[in-house]
């Protein structure tokens, strides 16, 4: 099983449009979620089928996490099982940046476990580890120095995982992050310009800079549709599914509830001023230690996408323009279309050559 879909390179390996060999599924999956996409070509383009389905918490009494309540619900959808590559959005996955040496990079494997577990909470030998090294085309001028993103998952996290996805007869070839998954789909706009990707979960949050299909820094924060409906729940004393509602909701409110629009804006405002100072802080990394480059647009996916307040907030707080289209024209060999908002990291995995997915 491979970790990462652009280890030491840029995440191109993945190309939207190629002639796809044998049927790969691409699976998103948080801490208590999945999603899958299926791609079935249709023409130039692919017909897509999705399924969102939870996932069962592991039961005190099991020594084996099992995957029969998955495989129950997996059933019931339209997608069959079969090879899949897997990006995972949780806040158990590590990623932090590190600078080496000239010398530290003639041993870079080696440089980055000695970092590694200086920098980890748990042993290292616990631990799924892999790393992406930074183009020297985002350097700055005079600097010889080594950019390495680092990634680590505790190896108890990923095998509990895998168990439940093999469970429900779904084959797991590769592991990775949402920002690696659609950094290969972002190739071809252009290496003087670089965009943030914001891909939103319900138990976390992925952040990262990317520019010309490399991943230059990412982040994995605890924040998610979860967190912001347990605030509404509390605040405005709602069941949990009128919460989600008002999440999913754009600027339309029902009549007699225009007081909700004020107070839900009221309410989000903190959290949504703790993402905006995550990305102003990772903009700010990028700033400091790489070659600078203007910030193109903010792209947000996953399951605020469409969420009108958190694109504004964003917006205003930040000076970038915010979208949730991911790409417009397509480039040579891409899709004629971009890729669903709310399903954009699963239908990135789902794009993944089936000889690259093993």
């Amino acid at each position: 099983m491979s970790i990462l879909g652009n280890r030491g390179a840029s995440g191109k390996r993945g190309t939207r449009g190629r002639s796809v060999r044998q049927r790969v599924l691409g699976i998103e999956a948080g801490d208590s979620w999945i999603q899958i996409s299926e791609a079935r070509r249709k023409g130039k383009a692919f017909d897509w089928r999705h399924a969102s389905l939870p996932l069962p918490p592991q039961q005190q009494d099991e020594e084996t996490p099992s995957g029969r309540g998955l495989m129950t619900a997996f059933a019931k959808s339209e997608i069959k099982p079969g090879r899949a590559v897997c990006a995972i959005c949780s806040p158990s996955v590590d990623v932090f940046p590190l600078t080496l040496t000239e010398a530290e990079a003639t041993t870079l494997e080696a440089a980055v476990i000695t970092n590694a577990k200086s920098r980890l909470v748990f042993p290292i030998a616990d631990a799924v580890l892999d790393y992406i090294v930074l183009p020297e085309s985002v350097r700055r001028v005079g600097t010889k120095a080594t950019g390495v993103l680092v990634y680590a998952i505790p190896r108890s996290y990923v095998d509990t995982l895998l168990t439940r996805l093999e469970a429900a007869k779904l084959q797991v070839g590769r592991i990775m992050t949402p920002a690696c998954a659609i950094a290969s789909q972002l190739v071809g706009t252009g290496e003087a310009t670089r965009r943030v990707l914001v891909s939103t979960g319900e138990d976390a949050t992925s952040i990262a800079v990317i520019e010309d299909g490399h991943v230059l820094l990412e982040r994995m924060l605890q924040w998610g549709t979860k967190h912001l409906a347990e605030r509404l729940q509390s605040e405005l004393d709602l069941d949990p599914e009128r919460a989600l509602a008002l999440l999913a909701a754009s600027d339309q409110t029902a009549p007699g509830e225009k007081h909700i629009e004020s107070a839900v804006k009221d309410i989000l405002a903190p959290s949504f001023l703790e993402l905006a100072r995550e990305v102003s802080g990772c903009l700010g990394y990028c700033t400091s230690f790489l070659k600078h480059r203007p910030i193109e647009a903010l792209l947000l996916v996953g399951a605020l996408s469409g969420y009108t307040k958190l694109m504004r907030f964003l917006q205003d707080e930040l000076e970038i323009p915010v979208s949730s289209p991911i790409g417009s024209a397509p480039a040579e060999g891409h899709l004629d279309a971009p890729l669903d908002c709310t399903h954009a990291v699963s239908e990135s995995c789902a794009l993944w050559k089936a000889e690259e997915a093993a």
